[in-house]
């Protein structure tokens, strides 16, 4: 209004001043028309929509182009002998098969090994079928059980359990595996883990012996 200064621009600030007021009270039902024309056929855009044709968010590629129905494969069968033997293979270890239960032997250095025993019976408490991984590390003892039990926490791979056997109960270390995920690069990794980790126990436990 300073600026204006004069008759004329008082009334040209009175005339500006009606018009904002009156701008100012037809907003509100502006805007609730426009919401209320909203997603009818042929209704305008509300101010700041995206331009009519334009995608707010990306739609599925194939959707609605009419491609074929990929749904119908069925999700390949995964044999899970077949997986492990070519780990096997792929890493020169050495295999006994004795129907669902294999002893595979791992060169952990140049003068030790570890056997690492694999049993294909198992099923999950959902019935789905596991590779379950077992090593032996030595006898077991309370004092030792307790503390292997601690060492669970820092494992990545496998876990210790006390396991009954004919000269009484031993130290293990275990891992399963659900059949239908499992892939070479994770059943390398596990029993590569499972050996090392039970031959350092079986070396500590048993004086330095390789008995398994």
């Amino acid at each position: 209004m300073a600026e204006q200064g004069g008759a004329g621009g008082m009334a040209g600030n009175a005339m500006g001043m009606g018009m904002g007021a009156g701008f100012g009270m037809l907003m509100p039902s502006m805007i609730q028309q426009a919401m209320l024309n909203a997603g009818r056929p042929g209704a305008p855009p509300m101010p700041g929509s995206a331009p009519a044709g334009v995608p707010v968010a990306a739609a599925p590629v194939a959707a609605g182009l009419g491609g074929p129905d990929f749904t119908q494969l069925a999700p390949a069968a995964r044999d899970p002998r077949q997986l492990l033997r070519s780990v096997i293979q792929a890493s020169g270890w050495t295999l006994a098969e004795n129907g669902d239960t294999w002893i595979i032997t791992v060169p952990v250095s140049t003068l030790r090994k570890q056997n690492v025993t694999v049993d294909f019976s198992r099923k999950s408490q959902g019935g789905h079928a596991i590779i379950a991984y077992s090593s032996t590390c030595g006898p077991a003892t309370d004092k030792n059980a307790t503390m292997l039990l601690k060492f669970n926490t820092q494992l990545v791979h496998g876990a210790f359990a006390v396991a009954p056997s004919p000269s009484g109960d031993i130290i293990t270390l275990q891992a399963n595996q659900l059949a239908s995920t499992a892939d070479p690069l994770d059943a390398t990794r596990i029993l590569s883990a499972l050996a090392w980790q039970a031959d350092k126990v079986e070396e500590q436990l048993g004086g330095g012996g390789d008995a398994y």
